[in-house]
């Protein structure tokens, strides 16, 4: 009867190798998180900044029209966890960065 070495066992380099994949599944999963908090974050900032609808020029009510429809238009099901939704929020917010950066 053979004995096996139970490290050297696949069964026990695939769990190994699961963990560490999981370890990077959460790492990415925060960073992608990070970057679009800072994206929102600071088209929040530059939208809260705006002062006097009155004042503004069109262009940047164009802009702010746009932006509402970018983001009212955002048909995203979070409950089922798609990766399309994601790739649906993450274009949402790189355009709405594109948007404000040109302020």
């Amino acid at each position: 009867m053979k004995t096996e070495n139970a490290e050297s066992s696949p069964v026990k380099m695939l769990v190994d190798e699961i963990e560490v994949f999981r370890k990077l599944f959460r790492a990415t999963q925060e960073a992608h998180a990070a970057r679009m908090e800072k994206d929102l974050g600071t088209v929040l900032e530059k939208a809260g900044t705006l002062g006097d609808p009155e004042a503004l020029p069109n262009s940047k009510i164009r802009d702010i029209r746009d932006m509402l429809t970018l983001l009212r238009n955002a048909d995203v099901k979070p409950e089922k966890g798609r990766r399309k939704d994601l790739k649906k929020m993450e274009s949402i917010a790189s355009d709405l960065m594109m948007l404000v950066e040109k302020w």
